[in-house]
């Protein structure tokens, strides 16, 4: 499978460890549960945030992120009292060093998450790869302080007071240990037949891929001779980071049998998916085919199947990293071609601008309209820009992994 893909805020303090022990002061009981509607992009859940009684800004829902986090343009436009921070070392390999903003409240659906400090940062890369602009990201205190049911398949966001919420219906109740920030659980990752080892996974929410596996667990099992997965590259906040591209035979999560999810093989020499604080993580492509019910209070998740339980996993068919660029983001460039695959077949180039799929503009289709378009081989006209010329190419499209 040859996908760039990148995770939010899974974030690792490497000093202001306050950052993570944000104390829950601030919080708005619930007399009743608050919905909350959503948007579901690329497997990330999308809420309109205020900040400070300001906005609304378009906030990405990240259980991965110890702290929440803010774009550096807003902080500035808001006139908050930024400091300096600290290192931070995210999924790419190149540690950041990001302000703090302390006394900032976000509200989502009129719920008041008052929070000791934001991490202020500069989103606009990543947003160039996501397809789509990311103000901030809400982390892991909305987790700690209510408990949150995502339900993917109707785009409702539901938040519950801890001390009235009873479980009641028939999902897989997963139980959780905690590491930091980390929601932590245990599974058996069957990647071939005959070779199955017991993980310890972290629930990333707010990551767009099925499975991910850090490497030194891939280095302990030998999982690259194994599964044998193609070279690829992933991106994420500190840039990019090598991370072979496959799949398993299947993802056992207590009673759950999760089958040929697609899984990314961390080959990277630094950042979080190098380190082996746990094992990897499931992100979103695996969480929306559930409700997904965060009870850290109770230390545990429940995950209830929805209609797309079944449905299966998909992989990029052309070998295609792209990036969205221009004030609206809507010119589509090819950022690298994978070697051995469809679209190095076909001679596209770094730096060529695509300018129409199948006869439909790539402006209309947008990034993540384009990625859909190859989750499935096919023959696709290609239309291209390179430097002063235009033109078409044939791309004909194959399952990689």
């Amino acid at each position: 499978m040859a996908r760039r893909r990148q995770s939010l805020l899974t974030l690792t303090v490497i000093a202001l460890q306050a950052w993570a022990s944000t104390a829950c002061s601030g919080q708005t009981r619930l007399k009743a549960p608050v919905s909350i509607p959503f948007e579901l992009y690329h497997n990330r859940v999308y809420l309109q945030v205020n900040v400070n009684h300001t906005g609304p800004f378009t906030f990405v829902l990240d259980s991965g992120a110890s702290t929440s986090g803010l774009d550096q343009a807003h902080a500035r436009e808001l006139h908050l009292h930024v400091k300096s921070g600290n290192a931070l070392v995210a999924n790419g390999e190149t540690p950041m060093n990001v302000g703090l903003a302390g006394g900032v409240t976000l509200t989502l659906g009129g719920v008041d998450l008052t929070e000791k400090n934001v991490a202020v940062l500069p989103f606009g890369e990543l947003a160039s790869f996501e397809g789509r602009p990311i103000d901030g990201v809400v982390g892991v205190d909305l987790f700690r302080r209510y408990i949150v049911e995502i339900d993917y398949a109707h785009n409702r966001l539901v938040l519950n007071d801890p001390a009235t919420f009873q479980y009641s219906g028939g999902g897989e109740v997963v139980p959780l240990f905690f590491r930091g920030n980390a929601a932590l659980f245990r599974a058996q990752v069957e990647v071939t037949e005959g070779h199955t080892y017991e993980g310890v996974l972290a629930i990333d929410q707010g990551t767009y891929s099925a499975l991910r596996l850090y490497k030194p667990f891939v280095e302990k099992h030998d999982l690259l001779a194994l599964a044998h997965p193609i070279p690829a590259f992933a991106f994420g906040l500190g840039g990019e980071f090598a991370e072979a591209q496959g799949r398993v035979q299947a993802l056992h999560i207590g009673q759950l049998n999760i089958a040929q999810p697609v899984a990314g093989y961390s080959e990277a020499s630094a950042g979080a998916t190098a380190a082996s604080t746990y094992d990897g993580t499931i992100g979103g492509e695996i969480l929306r085919r559930f409700k997904v019910i965060f009870e850290y209070s109770y230390s545990r998740v429940v995950l209830e199947p929805n209609a797309s339980y079944e449905d299966p996993y998909l992989g990029d068919t052309s070998g295609l990293i792209l990036t969205a660029t221009g004030s609206a983001l809507d010119v589509i460039a090819v950022h690298r071609v994978l070697a051995g695959t469809p679209a190095a077949e076909a001679g596209i180039q770094p730096g060529d601008v695509i300018q129409g799929v199948a006869g439909t503009a790539a402006a209309r289709l947008g990034l993540e309209g384009i990625r859909k378009l190859f989750l499935h081989p096919g023959t696709y006209e290609i239309e291209i820009t390179r430097g002063q010329q235009s033109f078409y190419m044939k791309l004909v499209t194959r399952m990689l992994s």
